[in-house]
């Protein structure tokens, strides 16, 4: 039991001192909630079915007030905390410590009144067993502890003739020796049942920690196994060649060498420079589509944007124009590394510190290009590049779908604009985009790269957009319950739906990222948060590996 909300309309809040917890074992929560509702209804059924007979069981007039009491508040609170589970995230741990000490202080006055050496006692294993098991530490330690010593002392003074024994079935003409087992031995069992509980809740925290941890491990080997498998369909509809239709051609003042890089429109060349000692990545339209006006169109839109762009995290271009009238070119420096779609079919994911470096990094570039009235719309790892050298240096590539927002028209006409499960909701839609729909999809990255496995996966294409447009991604915690809790509210407002909730820039998302990964996030912006999460929920954890 975690004192965090726990429920799908927050990312979580820290634990209250005193109460350590497992990191986002919010299934645990939920399995405890459901455990809460039928030990509320079973124990709330007992008080009012008992209060029911107690006027014919006799007894001093007020003691059976006194229990009858008890009765009543315990059968009460059960009540309460059972509608309380209709709403998870506010059953907290100081409800559970709560309904525990209520339990405590009525189980003393129904054992004293109905008989300490009674069989009454038995019915405060339910209790121990259910209080014992609870995830919230220090009231599954406190509470069942409370009862075993209440019944001790209670048991103690009457066994040593200190308090008179009044209950309805009395000890009093039972032998000492008996009285004095039941003073030891119901605490004993009772002590037997608390480590059990405890055991018991060890193993369910220790099971779901290797469930997830596998889950992990599944849903890393799937997004490599997908990334692989969309890479061969574009190699084998390519063709893979070392030299190119191109190659020994020249564009402009370069020679354009073998390919080095093919897209579905487009391969690259390794080129040099015919005067100066400088190489370069020349990019060109394919042969088949020269005629296509719209991949035409495609390449000034890039040109033209890149040009606009100087900055360390965007590819810089040397120059634009025609490989012998022909094909359209854009020359751009040549970049020594890779990709990050090559990084993660390596690695699986990026470790946390370069993840945050890496959004950084590209944010800047975002900021940089929207400044400038460009929107990127296809951030995705293809178009990441790592650049070699002592430290990471991230750059940004393809503009070939990108928007200039200073003009009106869709430019990349009708059909799909952008990679499913990378691209804004609102992108798919075709509906008009701005700044955000780069954030939605450098929201996605950093999920990619933290979790390793995608947002949003599918068997089709068709699959990942309806994902992208009706479903949630699954909640970081529950992929990798080590994530500082912070990181859910921060992923969940860059994958919103509505472009209105997200982040207004890229740089902004960044910087709430490398906070709550040091757990620094603002109070607001968790609030914030939280509303967003009421709204558009994380996905359920399945019970098994995701399908590859």
């Amino acid at each position: 039991m975690t004192d965090r909300d726990t429920g799908p309309t927050n990312p979580p809040a820290r634990a209250s001192v005193g109460m350590p917890r497992p990191e986002g074992l919010s299934e645990l929560h939920l399995e405890e909630v459901e455990r809460t509702r039928t030990f509320g209804v079973a124990i709330a059924f007992l008080c009012f079915f008992v209060l029911a007979f107690v006027p014919l069981l006799g007894g001093d007039l007020w003691l059976l007030i006194a229990m009858s009491l008890a009765l009543t508040t315990l059968g009460v609170a059960s009540v309460l905390v059972v509608v309380l589970t209709r709403w998870p995230r506010h059953y907290t741990a100081w409800v559970f410590r709560a309904y525990g000490a209520t339990a405590v202080i009525a189980s003393v006055f129904i054992t004293y009144y109905l008989g300490t050496f009674s069989p009454t006692p038995l019915a405060v294993v339910l209790g121990i067993a259910y209080f014992a098991q609870g995830h919230d530490r220090l009231g599954s330690i406190v509470i069942p502890l409370g009862a075993i010593l209440a019944y001790f002392v209670l048991a103690l003074l009457l066994t040593l003739g200190l308090v008179p024994d009044r209950g309805v079935i009395a000890g009093a003409d039972a032998p000492a020796a008996g009285r004095v087992f039941f003073t030891i031995v119901v605490p004993i069992v009772y002590t037997v049942t608390m480590v059990q509980g405890w055991a018991n809740q060890r193993a369910t925290v220790d099971l779901r920690l290797r469930a997830l941890a596998a889950s992990r491990v599944a849903a890393i080997e799937a997004a490599r196994f997908e990334e692989v498998r969309q890479q061969l369909e574009v190699a084998v509809k390519a063709g893979v060649q070392a030299r190119g239709v191109w190659t020994g051609h020249t564009a402009g003042p370069w020679v354009l060498g073998g390919i080095i890089g093919r897209g579905a429109t487009s391969e690259v060349y390794a080129a040099a420079h015919e005067s100066q000692e400088r190489n370069a990545a020349v990019k060109v339209l394919r042969e088949g589509l020269i005629s296509e006006s719209e991949l035409q169109r495609r390449f000034a839109i890039e040109g033209r944007a890149l040009a606009a762009l100087v900055h360390p995290g965007i590819v810089r271009i040397h120059d634009v124009g025609l490989v012998e009238e022909r094909a359209p070119y854009i020359a751009m420096e040549h970049l020594v590394g890779q990709d990050l779609t090559a990084h993660l079919r390596q690695h699986g994911s990026l470790g946390r510190r370069e993840s945050v470096e890496l959004v950084r990094q590209v944010a800047l570039a975002l900021d940089h290009a929207h400044t400038h009235g460009i929107i990127h719309r296809d951030i995705k790892p293809q178009n990441l590049f790592r650049v070699s050298g002592s430290t990471p240096q991230w750059k940004v590539l393809d503009f070939g779908i990108a928007k200039l927002t200073n003009q009106d028209a869709t430019q990349t006409g009708q059909g799909l604009m952008g990679t499913p499960g990378y691209t804004a909701p609102e992108q798919l839609e075709g509906a008009p985009v701005d700044a955000r729909a780069d954030v939605f999809s450098l929201g996605a990255v950093a999920y990619r790269t933290l979790l390793g496995r995608p947002a949003f996966s599918g068997d089709s294409s068709l699959a990942i957009i309806h994902r992208v447009s009706f479903g949630r991604p699954l909640r970081p915690l529950a992929v990798d319950p080590t994530l500082p809790d912070q990181v859910d509210g921060v992923l969940a407002i860059a994958l919103s739906r509505e472009p209105g909730l997200r982040f207004a820039s890229a740089s902004e998302l960044a910087t709430a990222l490398a906070e709550a990964m040091k757990g620094t996030l603002s109070e607001t912006r968790q609030r914030y948060a939280q509303s967003i999460l009421s709204r558009e929920p994380w996905a359920p954890m399945p019970a098994g590996p995701p399908k590859r």
